[in-house]
């Protein structure tokens, strides 16, 4: 069945300024569930029959970008499932969606975001982000210096969260959807292994060069996980016996015990 997408202002919501969320609304298979577009609008600018906002909308043009660039993320992830024959939930397409990674050079993307601002006329913001292209060169420097560096580096990032309204009983009731480092866009591939901490301090793993935790289920990490991380990276010869990596791989294996 195909899955619907339609813009919503949430007046069932309504903030303290007196404003109410836009919403995009997914539907598949009679299942709901809204994201967030993390906009709100006065009702007054909103054209319910049309799902967009009215001309006379101050922040119309930014609006309607972020309504298009989120609509299209959606796409093109139900795109990807059709032609790869793969089923989906509302869950999992969110999810990749937030996820998917549009590989291009910082340099295409600063001109490509200014761009979209000089389109729609907002000149001093675009000027302002040109700006970031020269702090750009430090990040990238400061990324080497971790990478170069003759020691083991444990980097730690904090991380958003965003919540997504799912329709469960009837009731619209609020779950958190995957975490995003705040960082510069893939910066987590630079690393060797990432872990990501929930709430709840369990970890999992989003990436995993090691092989110490591909495929274990969440796990607190405790002094045992760093001395099996430190046995890895110890690990002098590329090629190890079987012995040895099954025994690295054991001590791994209980640290979810």
């Amino acid at each position: 069945m195909n899955t619907t997408l339609t813009t919503v202002l949430y007046t069932s919501k309504t903030l303290s300024n007196g404003t109410h969320p836009l919403m995009l609304r997914l539907t598949k298979n009679r299942r709901i569930k809204y994201i967030s577009l993390h906009i709100s609008l006065d009702a007054k600018f909103w054209d319910f029959d049309k799902g967009r906002p009215k001309r006379n909308c101050p922040e119309k043009e930014r609006i309607n970008a972020l309504i298009e660039t989120k609509t299209k993320e959606l796409q093109e992830q139900i795109v990807d499932f059709k032609t790869s024959d793969k089923e989906y939930t509302l869950s999992t397409l969110i999810e990749k969606a937030s996820r998917k990674v549009v590989r291009q050079t910082v340099g295409d993307h600063l001109n490509d975001y200014i761009d979209r601002l000089l389109a729609v006329n907002r000149v001093g913001n675009a000027k302002t982000f040109a700006n970031w292209a020269k702090v750009t060169p430090r990040q990238n420097a400061f990324i080497q210096r971790i990478l170069n560096s003759s020691c083991h580096v444990i980097c730690t990032m904090r991380s958003k969260q965003d919540y997504v309204l799912s329709d469960k009983n009837g009731k619209m009731v609020p779950e958190k959807v995957g975490l995003k480092a705040v960082q510069r866009d893939n910066v987590d591939y630079e690393f060797t292994a990432v872990l990501d901490i929930a709430m709840n301090h369990k970890a999992t793993t989003s990436k995993d060069r090691t092989g110490l935790f591909t495929g274990h289920p969440e796990f607190t990490i405790t002094p045992a996980v760093g001395q099996a991380i430190l046995k890895w990276c110890n690990m002098t010869q590329p090629a190890q016996s079987n012995s040895s990596t099954q025994n690295l791989h054991s001590h791994a294996s209980s640290l979810s015990a």
